[in-house]
């Protein structure tokens, strides 16, 4: 298992939180009033993490939420990630759902389909998004 490592950074919206091994990014908090709240619910997924200095990729990556939360057009599926965790679906999924644009949308129906799933696979889509560990 690859030691994870982690930081909690400020936005223009609030504090994020990103962990990461040698594997890619393995966890992302979305933003909280208060660095110390999204310490706390970044550790609830990622309890074995300790702080780190980001590597150049977290580095990047963590420009990147800062541009993205200031409004900038931001392409995130350039980093790496590590999703071993996961079952083959929910990264299939996830996978599906990085292929989604800036500004666009779509369903948890449109996603299977998409993944030529049958229609009840978009209940395991729904699933996969509710437990993301990178949003």
């Amino acid at each position: 298992m690859a030691r994870n490592r982690y930081l909690i950074f400020e936005t223009a919206v609030g504090f994020c939180g990103i962990a990461w091994n040698d594997r890619g990014i393995a966890h992302f908090q979305l933003p909280t009033k208060a660095a110390k709240a999204t310490e706390r619910l970044l550790l609830r997924r990622m309890s074995e993490a300790v702080p780190g200095d980001p590597t150049p990729e977290v580095a990047q990556a963590i420009a990147a939420t800062k541009d993205y939360f200031e409004g900038r057009n931001v392409d995130f599926s350039r980093f790496q990630l590590d999703l071993s965790e996961q079952d083959d679906l929910f990264r299939e999924i996830y996978e599906a759902v990085r292929q989604v644009g800036w500004g666009d949308t779509t369903t948890y129906g449109a996603l299977a389909k998409k993944l030529g799933k049958e229609p009840q696979v978009a209940r395991d889509v729904g699933r996969a998004m509710a437990t993301n560990p990178i949003p």
